[in-house]
């Protein structure tokens, strides 16, 4: 149960700065909404954006311990980086699929 709550706790705190920077995307506050990501990302999981970005799925797994938390929250971020690019009119399907690879 304790494990549980851990895991929600750190994917509603993910969904706040994810909400928050896809809010700012859709408004083309492109360049707020992408330091919004990378600060909660910073905040939540202790990585930079642009780490995320470049690692390999596996090495995501490795660095976070295969922490189910953490790897939902690094899938989510990197699902909305993806958001963000889309909303750019930049390519973006790259990351939807690494976060998919990383779950």
């Amino acid at each position: 149960m304790i494990y549980e709550d851990y895991i929600l706790k750190i994917i509603r705190s993910a969904i706040a700065f994810i909400s928050k920077a896809l809010g700012l995307a859709r408004q083309a506050e492109f360049l707020e909404s992408e330091m919004v990501l990378s600060n909660g990302l910073k905040e939540l999981l202790g990585l930079e954006m642009e780490t995320l970005i470049i690692m390999s799925p596996e090495s995501i797994k490795t660095m976070l311990g295969n922490d189910k938390g953490k790897l939902i929250a690094a899938a989510k971020f990197l699902e909305a980086y993806g958001e963000v690019q889309r909303e750019k009119g930049k390519d973006h399907i790259e990351y939807f699929e690494k976060s998919k690879d990383i779950l």
